[in-house]
């Protein structure tokens, strides 16, 4: 009596043809994923701080902006100028590499500066210290993108 142990070639070969279909099905959907969440993890990091930056003001009854630069964003205490200067106060400061693939699309404020600040009123203000309002535009390599909107009302959503 011959005991047979082991697999055969073929069933070897058949296990290894399904596990590559379900290989080939599984990444594309993985890197998908994934991309969705940076950017995703990007936008709410963003909106929090932005929320953030809208409390410390109510809170420390003074300005307080964000400005973005190319690679990071800065929330700090402001002294009206909409510009980071040094001695003002970082509240926190993030750089884009945090979220790998992410970058700052674009900017478009009611100000000529890559900046808002809220008032003590929670209100946005632009560097002429009237209501702003702006989106940012943050996408994920360049072909996903979300808007973050920040209403005259003081309001901050996620499009």
């Amino acid at each position: 009596m011959r005991k047979d142990a082991g697999f055969s070639f073929a069933e070897l070969m058949t296990v290894i043809a399904i596990l590559a279909i379900l290989a080939g099905i599984a990444v594309p959907n993985y890197m998908s994923w994934r991309a969705n969440a940076q950017l995703n993890r990007a936008v709410l990091d963003l909106y929090a701080n932005l929320q953030k930056a809208k409390s410390e003001a109510v809170k420390r009854n003074t300005l307080c902006a964000v400005s973005f630069s190319g690679n990071a964003y800065t929330v700090y205490v402001d002294n009206g100028n909409l510009a980071y200067d040094a001695g003002e106060e970082v509240i926190s400061s993030h750089a884009w590499s945090e979220y790998p693939g992410v970058n700052l699309d674009n900017t478009t404020f009611s100000n000529p500066v890559d900046s808002i600040a809220f008032a003590p009123d929670g209100l946005p203000r632009d560097n002429t210290n009237d209501l702003g309002s702006g989106n940012v535009i943050i996408s994920y390599k360049g072909n996903r993108q979300k808007t973050l909107e920040i209403l005259i009302a003081g309001t901050i959503r996620i499009k």
